[in-house]
C-alpha cells in the first residue's frame, strides 16, 4: 500500500512544507516525514510523533497514523490507495455520523454512515468500473445508469433515450399525479384527480371488459379524423316511446306548417345550432330513430286510408255493375 501527501501546514503560526510517504512492507509500517522548513515538530506545541508511528498535529495523543486536531488546509494531490475508505466523521461515540469514500473491486463507493448502539447503519452509492451504472445500498440492480444510448432508471440494459424498469409516478401541483405501471396483463397509464384517489382516465395496453381506454370526467377533443371499426354508445333512453299508445303524433297538416315556418323537423336542431355546438351522436341517433318511427306511423295510417279507399272503390264498382245490368 502506498500513501503520499505533498502540502503545506500552518502550525503555531509557522508554515511547514512537508512530504509524507506511507509504505506497507510485509506488515511493517514505515513513515518518512521530511520537513523542508527549518522547524521540527515539538512536543511543546501540541504535536507528536509516537513510538507506534502515529503522527499527531494539534494533539499529543494520536490515535491513528495521522491524527489532526483543528483546521487543516491541503493544497495539492491527496492520493489514497488500497481497499479502505476515507471517512469524514462528525460527533463522538454513538452520535458519530459521516461520509466514507473509497474504491474496491466494484468501483467507486460513497457511504453515509451512522453509528449507534454499537452498530453502524449506512446507505451507499457506488459507481462500477466497467460501465456507467450507479447503485444504491447493497442492491445489484442500478438505480441509475448512463450509456451512449441514453439513461436507465432501475436497469443497466438501456435500449432507448430513457429506459425505466418498474413503475413511474409523475406528481402534479396538487394531490393529482400520473402513474405508469404494469400488472400480469400488461402496462397501463393512469391519471388521478386532485383528490389523489379518483381515476380521471386510464389507457391500457390490454383489454379490460373490452375496453382499453376509459375517461371518467370531461371528454376527448380530436381536431381531425377519427377512424374506428366499431363505436359503442351507452344510452339512457331510446325512441320506442313513439309506439306507445297515446303518443302525440303531429297531424301531417301541422307538420307541413312547422316545416314551412322553421325549415327543419320538430325536435331536430337547426343548421345554425349544429354549426355552433355540434351534435351528440347518441342523442341525435335517438331523435333520428324517433322520426323514423313517426314516419312508420304515418305510413301505417296512410295504408289504412288506402285500403279503405280501395274497399270503397270496390263497393262503388259493384254498385255500378248492378245498375248497368238493369
Amino acid at each position: 500500500m502506498y500513501f503520499s501527501i505533498n502540502s503545506v501546514f500552518l502550525i503555531d503560526g509557522q508554515y511547514f512544507l512537508y512530504e509524507i510517504f506511507y509504505v506497507n512492507l510485509s506488515c511493517s509500517l514505515v513513515f518518512l516525514l521530511v520537513l523542508i522548513s527549518g522547524y521540527g515538530m515539538s512536543q511543546s506545541t501540541g504535536n507528536k510523533i509516537g513510538s507506534d508511528g502515529n503522527i499527531g498535529i494539534g494533539t499529543t495523543d494520536p490515535k491513528v497514523k495521522l491524527d489532526v486536531v483543528g483546521q487543516t488546509r491541503l493544497r495539492g494531490l491527496l492520493e489514497i490507495r488500497g481497499e479502505e475508505f476515507a471517512q469524514f466523521i462528525q460527533g463522538k461515540d454513538a452520535d458519530k455520523r459521516g461520509v466514507a469514500i473509497g474504491v474496491n473491486d466494484f468501483g467507486l463507493k460513497t457511504r453515509y454512515r451512522k453509528w449507534g448502539g454499537g452498530s453502524r447503519a449506512y446507505n451507499q452509492v457506488w459507481y462500477d468500473q466497467g460501465g456507467s451504472n450507479f447503485y444504491y445500498g447493497g442492491s445489484t440492480t442500478p438505480v441509475f445508469s448512463i450509456s451512449d444510448k441514453g439513461a436507465g432508471v432501475g436497469t443497466g440494459d438501456i435500449s432507448h433515450k430513457l429506459t425505466v424498469a418498474g413503475s413511474g409516478k409523475f406528481l402534479g401541483t396538487h394531490a393529482n399525479y400520473t402513474e405508469i405501471n404494469s400488472n400480469n396483463y400488461g402496462q397501463y397509464l393512469r391519471q388521478y384527480g386532485n383528490d389523489g384517489t379518483s381515476v380521471s382516465w386510464i389507457i391500457r395496453g390490454y383489454s379490460n371488459n373490452n375496453l382499453q381506454a376509459e375517461f371518467n370526467s370531461g371528454g376527448v377533443l380530436v381536431r381531425g379524423k377519427v377512424q374506428a371499426e366499431e363505436v359503442n354508445i351507452t344510452m339512457g333512453n331510446w325512441a320506442d316511446h313513439v309506439f306507445e299508445e297515446g303518443y302525440p303524433l303531429m297531424d301531417l297538416g301541422q307538420l307541413e306548417l312547422f316545416i314551412a315556418e322553421n325549415g327543419h323537423l320538430p325536435g331536430i336542431p337547426d343548421e345554425g345550432s349544429v354549426k355552433d355546438e355540434g351534435i351528440d351522436l347518441g342523442e341525435m341517433n335517438t331523435k333520428l330513430l324517433e322520426k323514423i318511427e313517426e314516419l312508420t306511423l304515418y305510413i301505417l295510417h296512410q295504408e289504412k286510408q288506402i285500403q279503405e279507399l280501395l274497399k270503397l272503390k270496390d263497393d262503388v264498382d259493384k254498385l255500378n255493375a248492378v245498375i248497368s245490368s238493369h
